[in-house]
């Protein structure tokens, strides 16, 4: 298994030290983004209809090959040769600390917590609130089920009912087996922190899930990182699936989030068979239109040929080569696609 020389930011005084850059694109303050807030149009941010939602009904008997069920956001199931994963689900209603504020959902979930019993193992990218959701972790800490995390993040998981016994901390480049399944917790470019005196003091991650025939990426919530996803190929060794991040991006906190021109340059780089995009559509975090990462992509993929999956959420993916609606398209208006 190729392990390039590469580790997770270093840790100094109890937290780790986030080796982001400081010149134009990293993040900024919030007096200066407040204002271009104000002069949004409140349309902007929301699908230009109702967006179309599959409940998800788990198969009594777990898929023996892939099968992959995009949840909305950055949340996914996944089949897996048997083995059932559950990616950063985000079931609640708010990614907040509190129930009264914070971004609404945009569309309704295609599960609830419950709806996910049978899970092997629930596997967490980082302890942001709309990717480690305290309603879901509750529900999801009584089924009896495994949880991996990166460094730190198991304290977290503890305060939420999951028992010690059952949580996996993970490095860069550490992985555990679920069955036959093997989990490498793999480099993200992105921080941590669930208040703003916590920043930084629990590791953040991507993964990739390996089974006798099969190889998933899930990006998580990254910024670009050219060298890194070079050396995720190099660890993983052909990849099927992508699951990559495409939006909640600006140039206020570019190093942190990926937008569609950026997630192609990792899907390259990876040399996936397919992509998913995720982290769009269901919360509006950014300033730029709701619809502006998919027609993004869509022009992306259109020009250069790239296989791009878009499952609506809920809906089960089990090929590369599955025909798939772009079923975005007609919620798109003139308000939601601008860039920012």
């Amino acid at each position: 298994m190729f392990r390039p020389p590469a580790q997770s930011p270093q840790w100094s005084n109890g937290r780790f030290v986030n080796q982001l850059p400081t010149e134009a694109g990293s993040l900024r303050s919030i007096g200066e983004v407040a204002p271009r807030y104000l002069r949004r149009h409140k349309q902007a941010g929301k699908p230009g209809g109702q967006i179309p939602v599959v409940p998800y009904i788990p198969n009594p008997t777990k898929a023996s090959g892939v099968e992959i069920t995009w949840l909305g956001h950055a949340g996914f199931v996944v089949e897996l040769e048997g083995i059932r994963l559950v990616l950063d689900p985000m079931l609640g209603h708010r990614p907040s600390p509190v129930r009264f504020a914070g971004p609404a959902r945009l569309h309704a979930p295609p599960v609830e917590p419950s709806g996910l019993v049978g899970a092997d193992a629930v596997i967490l990218s980082h302890d942001h609130y709309d990717h480690l959701d305290a309603y879901t972790i509750h529900v999801l800490a009584c089924l009896d089920t495994r949880f991996i995390c990166p460094i730190g993040v198991g304290p977290v998981l503890k305060r939420l009912g999951v028992p010690v016994a059952h949580i996996t901390e993970l490095d860069w480049y550490e992985h555990t087996l679920v069955g036959h399944i093997r989990i490498d917790c793999l480099p993200a470019r992105h921080f941590s922190g669930r208040s703003l005196l916590g920043r930084d003091r629990t590791l953040w991650a991507s993964y990739g899930l390996t089974g006798q025939g099969n190889i998933i990426y899930f990006g998580g919530d990254s910024g670009i990182q050219r060298e890194a996803w070079g050396h995720i190929k190099q660890t993983l060794g052909p990849i099927d699936y992508a699951l990559m991040p495409i939006g909640a991006y600006d140039p206020a906190w570019h190093d942190i989030h990926c937008d569609a021109t950026e997630a192609v340059a990792g899907f390259d780089l990876l040399g996936a068979k397919a992509m998913i995009p995720c982290h769009w559509a269901t919360f509006d975090l950014a300033l730029h239109g709701w619809a502006h990462p998919a027609l993004m992509l869509e022009a992306e993929a259109d020009a250069s040929q790239l296989p791009v999956l878009w499952p609506q959420v809920g809906e089960k993916v089990t090929d590369v080569h599955q025909p798939i609606a772009r079923w975005w398209q007609p919620l798109v208006n003139a308000y939601n696609q601008g860039a920012r």
